[in-house]
């Protein structure tokens, strides 16, 4: 919920008098928030076990006041995977984007250390830079020339004469902590859930080291490590987010049916789904054929990653809300460097194309499934649904942990 208290001592805490403000404003948006969330809370029973458990309600899928909610609760509160490691592995290199409308930097500094910001210039709040990727020495604010180092400080502010209760210190970058997993950059917009804000992101989170492990010892299967980066693809979709999601989690339950090709490279029997403590698991035998090779691994991690582990293969899918409806996924492919290495760059080149073309066509079939649902959800013939619970217990565990985070926001 929105912090008065908190908005405040943030004004008094920089010699700031208190100004008259809009509370009718602010006491409508409360009042809106405590809204939505009695209707999330009276909408789901999470004390259902799955057998006799109801879907979430149609509203969670298209109601706008819901998406502003999991914003705050959800995406500002969790880690989320952001960027690649190597977009940022020299001093200078930086990349940009937004997780809602919070624009942020992501930058290496002159210390070798991976720092995250708020692309903000503390003046009078001007996005620093439009280019989502490239090589620097500072950022300079395109409005009145503010300028800050690699590092966040505040190294050039003109034209001051007579400010008061001024300390240039105090005015430098807002900081985003930041941690670093296999080839991915991952980042938390709010500090006051995690404390190491700003930090080089070596340390662990979680369900981090657990995953890692599991993805390092699949049979036949190169470390993470050795896996590199190849081609990063993204798709549009008009479905909610929590759609794209839920399809991934229906532990293949649709996959003879949609994916036919996919499903043919697959040994069903094998079919296996585990849940742990931030991400669930599923597995399966392969049939030692094309990409898929012997073995796969889809992991999801909450609340919007997807980590997929097959043959030669890592992909990384993040799911990107875009509104009530819609949402992004961005796709980045890696390749083990042993097969990069064994191949020249025409057969190696045919090869990335073919086997990210048969990726790309499951990819598209999920993306016909998933619009039709969000049509369907629209229909006032369709309120909740069931949950087959042998293989669909991993969706409704994700949606267990939603309405947990949700009420638990609330909360506080």
């Amino acid at each position: 919920m929105l912090s008065i208290t908190r908005f405040l001592n943030s004004v008094r805490s920089i010699g700031l008098p208190d100004f008259r403000l809009p509370w009718k404003n602010i006491i409508y948006f409360q009042s809106q928030a405590h809204s939505t969330i009695k209707k999330i809370e009276q909408s789901f029973n999470q004390q259902l076990p799955v057998e006799i458990a109801l879907t979430p309600p149609t509203f969670w899928y298209t109601d706008p006041s819901v998406l502003n909610y999991e914003k705050n609760a959800i995406f500002m509160k969790n880690w989320l995977a952001v960027s690649r490691c190597d977009q940022v592995a020299s001093h200078g290199q930086y990349t940009s984007g937004t997780i809602f409308d919070e624009p942020y930097l992501l930058v290496r500094g002159e210390d070798k250390v991976l720092h995250g910001f708020f692309n903000i210039c503390r003046h009078h709040a001007t996005i620093l830079t439009d280019s989502s990727s490239g090589t620097t020495s500072q950022f300079e604010c395109p409005y009145h020339g503010w300028t800050y180092n690699l590092e966040g400080r505040l190294t050039k502010a003109t034209r001051l004469r007579g400010i008061k209760n001024f300390v240039a210190k105090d005015f430098g970058l807002k900081p985003i902590a930041v941690r670093t997993w296999g080839p991915m950059v991952f980042m938390c917009l709010d500090d006051s859930t995690h404390s190491n804000s700003g930090t080089n992101a070596t340390e662990t989170n979680g369900w981090m080291p657990q995953l890692e492990v599991m993805l390092n010892s699949m049979k036949n299967m190169s470390p993470m490590s050795d896996m590199k980066h190849v081609r990063s693809t993204s798709y549009s979709i008009n479905c909610n987010w929590k759609v794209f999601i839920d399809n991934y989690l229906d532990g293949g339950y649709h996959i003879p049916y949609a994916h036919k090709e996919l499903s043919s490279s697959l040994d069903g029997k094998t079919y296996a789904l585990k849940q742990y403590d931030g991400f669930s698991v599923q597995s399966s035998s392969g049939k030692g054929e094309g990409r898929i090779g012997s073995e796969v691994l889809y992991a999801h991690v909450f609340p919007n990653l997807l980590i997929n582990r097959y043959g030669p293969w890592l992909d990384f899918n993040i799911v990107k809300p875009t509104g009530p409806e819609t949402c992004d996924v961005d796709f980045e492919w890696f390749l083990d460097q042993s097969v990069i290495s064994s191949m020249n760059t025409e057969n190696l080149d045919r090869k990335i194309n073919a086997d990210i073309a048969q990726g790309e066509t499951v990819q598209d079939e999920d993306i016909w499934l998933c619009e039709r649902v969000q049509k369907g959800l629209r229909s006032r013939s369709y309120t909740v649904g069931r949950y087959a619970p042998r293989v669909e217990y991993l969706m409704h565990n994700f949606h267990l942990k939603l309405y947990e985070e949700l009420i638990n926001y609330s909360e506080h």
